[in-house]
């Protein structure tokens, strides 16, 4: 019997003990407010800044900081927060971590890290690097549809002021991290230094309009629907506000092209996931969607988008995505371009395209912008 005992543990315990990920804060800044929470935001929970199930336990007697995480992912990245986007790890330059990464394939161990500075206090500013062709349209543009305001950007063309031309406009979400690595949380896309480097090239240029995020809204306003874990279900107002609110003034404000054929709209992670929902939603308004390594995971009911009236329009989407972002993020990508094919988009106006090196971060998406913006505006 106690042989049958030993036996069953080891069968049965044996892979579930082996399933367990244990990373362990040896040091921290000693500028880290004492009654802050700190947090693993990360593929294994969508890269919640704030998930109460994944926050370190300090042990009085060490000082060290511990998070045993259940049944990992395969294979994954994350960061260190203490609660929000704005105050993740950093280096004690103020330059951004690069994402941390992870191996369960032959079992998980243990991982000490130490987290050198924090960003919102290191003491230490980054140098701005939005070009001259950026500019703030306002602070404090007020949503109606959600009751809050928001900082909105805004990328005019090198000509722009030197011609009476019109220009198609692409919308992006987490304005902070679009054009400037200063206000980046994890490193910028550089869309204005591509965009201006295309124009010296012969390129005609567009108009972008950068939404910044809000902090720990982002969750609920990049999901139309609830995720019974994160959040969710603010995406709907969000994706109208974009649609009736933002883009009237937009137009009114700014020499754009107004019409459907001329209007994109591009985002990462969550922020793919809303601009999938929101152009599916709203084809009269949109023709053109960049979703770049989507959380399409967060909500199930995204698969059923390409069913809608987008179908009845002309469409094209770039996806894609990262061979090692972890969590199901490719497996994801793929079934979406499966039912986009299904639901009768064609293949030449669909990209999907997996790159097998690459995780899940701003450096990754702000390389393939060009590939994105180039394919989405073939003219």
């Amino acid at each position: 019997m106690r042989w049958y005992l030993s036996f069953l543990f080891l069968v049965v315990g044996g892979p579930w003990l082996e399933a367990q990920m244990r990373v362990v804060i040896t040091s921290m800044p000693q500028a880290t407010p004492p009654g802050d929470s700190i947090f693993l935001a990360g593929s294994d929970n969508g890269w919640n800044p704030a998930d109460k199930t994944f926050v370190f336990v300090k042990d009085a007697l060490t000082g060290h900081y511990t998070l045993t995480i259940e049944r990992p992912g395969t294979a994954g990245e994350f960061k260190i927060t203490r609660g929000s986007w704005k105050t993740v790890e950093c280096n004690v330059d103020g330059s951004n971590v690069v994402n941390r990464k992870y191996d369960c394939t032959g079992g998980c161990n243990v991982i000490n890290i130490k987290v050198e500075a924090w960003h919102d206090i290191s003491g230490r500013k980054r140098k701005a690097t939005a070009s001259p062709n950026v500019h703030i349209v306002t602070d404090s543009f007020y949503m109606p549809e959600l009751g809050r305001s928001r900082r909105i950007l805004i990328y005019l063309p090198p000509q722009y002021a030197l011609n009476k031309a019109r220009y198609p406009v692409v919308y992006m979400h987490d304005g902070q991290n679009v054009f400037d690595d200063a206000t980046s949380y994890a490193g910028e896309w550089r869309v204005d230094e591509t965009l201006d480097s295309l124009n010296k090239a012969g390129d005609k240029g567009c108009i972008v309009v950068a939404i910044d995020n809000g902090g720990d809204k982002r969750l609920d306003e990049y999901s139309p629907w609830k995720n019974s874990k994160y959040g969710g279900g603010e995406g709907q107002a969000y994706a109208a506000f974009i649609v009736k609110t933002l883009k009237p003034f937009v137009d009114k404000h700014f020499r754009t092209k107004r019409d459907r054929k001329n209007t994109a709209i591009m985002g990462s992670s969550m922020g793919g996931l809303i601009s999938m929902y929101t152009a599916m939603t709203y084809p009269d308004v949109f023709s053109r969607v960049g979703a770049f390594s989507s959380s399409y995971w967060f909500a199930e009911q995204s698969f059923v988008l390409p069913y809608g009236e987008c179908k009845k329009r002309e469409m094209r989407y770039f996806l894609m995505v990262g061979g090692k972002e972890g969590y199901t993020q490719a497996e994801d990508m793929d079934k979406m371009c499966y039912h986009l094919l299904q639901s009768g988009i064609k293949a030449a106006d669909l990209s999907c395209i997996t790159f097998g090196n690459e995780g899940h971060t701003e450096a990754f998406w702000a390389r393939e912008f060009v590939r994105a913006y180039k394919w989405l505006f073939e003219r």
